[in-house]
């Protein structure tokens, strides 16, 4: 696979949403017991990209779990 195809991949909405995806069904096996308290929002730190990064995982949590979420 070329760069430009691995990077295309990566900035494509799918390579995310599956990641994600995944991401969620590893969760399926933790501990209910870790559930048991309301998650009220959530607030996502980070300088340079990884603030980037943050935008977007904010996203994605109100988006998939319906959580208020910044960064």
């Amino acid at each position: 696979m070329k760069l430009q195809e691995i990077i295309h991949s990566i900035a494509s909405r799918s390579f995310w949403e599956d990641s994600f995806s995944s991401a969620l069904e590893e969760t399926k096996t933790l501990d209910p017991k870790l559930f048991s308290q309301k998650i009220s929002r959530v607030v996502i730190s980070g300088c340079g990209t990884s603030l980037y990064a943050g935008f977007y995982g904010a996203d994605l949590i109100q988006r998939y779990a319906g959580i208020p979420a910044v960064s």
